[in-house]
């Protein structure tokens, strides 16, 4: 089974920095390499911020430029805009200032104020939604053939662990439309829209609302912006309505919380199910 969340499928990092300038692909599978990119920047930008996850954002960092004008629409400078605000904000926090930034935000468990897990925002009544969540996400994995590293002490639903499992989609599309195969094609663009309708175009407009609010200026407020600014346009490109950016946590006041998975839970932590999916 393959391991996605330490290192990338289909393409390495360098290969994605290769791509997105002018390695011999289709224009259409360029673009497609191109959303690969932004969100496997998310994904490390949204880690817990150890050595390195930062080497990873800041490495991403410097072809994420390239990839939005490639995709930007004539004209449209907003997530260039989004992107440049994330930039200037890293630049100007120290990895200590972030890490205590993080651990205030996100806390030790997933019942901080802006959890950054997709179970723990549901509609009113859908209290049994984390379980049917986190199953439905293990058989999505799954079914592609790939899983989190015991290494990775996070759940499945974390945001860091979804961007990372949209921007493997969107590899196996560029895959499919290099090599001309319609059924692939069809398959991952069909799971492009699920995910993003049940998984992280579902939640992710709540989240980041909630962490703008919570956050204040900095960088995690810019990352939010620019984050939901980057779903909300892939949802809509594939017909996919984004989340409603007012639900509800699912976490009501007083109910235990599990932080095993967490990496800041310290070392020896027994990781809770599923670690592979």
């Amino acid at each position: 089974m393959t391991d996605y969340t330490r290192h990338p499928i289909t393409f390495g990092a360098d290969t994605l920095l290769d791509a997105v300038s002018g390695r011999p692909h289709s224009l259409e599978a360029e673009r497609a390499v191109a959303r690969a990119l932004v969100y496997r920047f998310l994904s490390a930008a949204f880690r817990y911020p150890d050595s390195e996850a930062l080497a990873s954002r800041d490495q991403l960092m410097r072809a994420v430029p390239a990839a939005l004008t490639l995709l930007a629409e004539p004209g449209d400078y907003r997530l260039t805009d989004r992107f440049i605000a994330v930039k200037l904000a890293a630049d100007r926090i120290t990895p200590d200032e972030l890490e205590r930034r993080y651990v205030g935000l996100f806390g030790h468990a997933v019942g901080s104020s802006c959890p950054p897990y997709g179970a723990e925002y549901c509609a009113s009544g859908e209290r049994l939604q984390q379980a049917h969540t986190l199953s439905d996400l293990a058989v999505f994995y799954g079914a592609f053939g790939v899983g989190i590293s015991e290494l990775v002490h996070e759940r499945a639903d974390h945001v860091s662990i979804e961007c990372e499992f949209a921007a493997f989609l969107c590899l196996k599309e560029a895959h499919a439309l290099d090599h001309h195969e319609d059924g692939l094609l069809d398959v991952c663009l069909a799971a492009q829209r699920r995910f993003l309708k049940d998984h992280l175009g579902r939640w992710l407009p709540a989240f980041t609302r909630l962490l703008e609010i919570e956050a204040g200026d900095g960088f995690h407020t810019a990352l939010a912006a620019m984050a939901r600014d980057w779903v909300d346009d892939n949802c809509r490109r594939v017909g996919v309505e984004p989340g409603d950016p007012r639900v509800e946590l699912r976490l009501p006041a007083g109910e235990p919380e599990d932080c095993s998975r967490c990496p800041l839970a310290g070392a020896g932590a027994v990781p809770l199910a599923p670690t592979e999916v």
